[in-house]
């Protein structure tokens, strides 16, 4: 029988292949059939962890071709400027190796700090963090809030729950949706036309 659970991941421990087991058992109570986190987190990074035993569910949601959007919210220092905010697009999309994401959103913009919604429709580059210091506005929080219909909500980190009926029948829905190419990009993604003819990127190596 699958099972499907939402985890808010604190930060200060990573979720990959490796650790994905240790954080089940960390935060998944109770025993259950063989379950697998879907997506990565890394150790400075929080939020949403979708846990299930449902490889097609997971797959799909994982998986690029499916158009299925991912958005953090990321604190950095400082206030994050429109014009920034382009430049680190252009080095995001190259770094991505042409990418798809979609334009920030800057939610907050102080002289302390700000904070940007990102929407991306596969991982995260590892030189994210790069990005953001190379612009003089260091990542300070990363936090997931949503994987397509699932969303982050009020969870309190270190909690966890199962999903409930009404959720799980949406999910479904959605992924018949996805699988069978129904599923649109929410909001234009970014494009190198926006970059300008002679627009040049630093260059940011991949990390794993």
């Amino acid at each position: 029988q699958n099972t499907y659970w939402l985890a808010h991941k604190p930060p200060g421990r990573a979720v990959s292949e490796r650790e994905a087991e240790r954080f089940i058992q960390d935060f998944i109570p109770g025993e259950h059939p063989r379950l697998f986190t879907v997506g990565r987190l890394d150790k400075g990074s929080s939020g949403l962890m979708f846990v299930t035993n449902d490889g097609r569910v997971a797959n799909i949601l994982t998986h690029p071709r499916y158009k299925v959007p991912k958005s953090y919210h990321i604190t950095v220092t400082g206030e994050l400027r429109f014009a920034t905010a382009s430049q680190i697009e252009r080095a995001l999309y190259y770094t991505m190796n042409g990418g798809r994401f979609e334009r920030l959103r800057i939610l907050k913009s102080a002289s302390a700090r700000s904070l940007i919604r990102l929407t991306a429709y596969e991982g995260l580059p590892g030189a994210l963090r790069e990005i953001f210091l190379k612009y003089d506005h260091p990542i300070k929080q990363i936090e997931r809030v949503r994987v397509g219909p699932l969303e982050l909500g009020e969870m309190q980190p270190g909690h966890s729950r199962k999903m409930h009926k009404g959720e799980i029948d949406a999910l479904i829905e959605y992924c018949r949706k996805a699988e069978a190419g129904e599923l649109e990009y929410e909001h234009d993604l970014v494009t190198p036309l926006k970059f300008g003819r002679d627009a040049h990127a630093p260059e940011f190596k991949r990390k794993d």
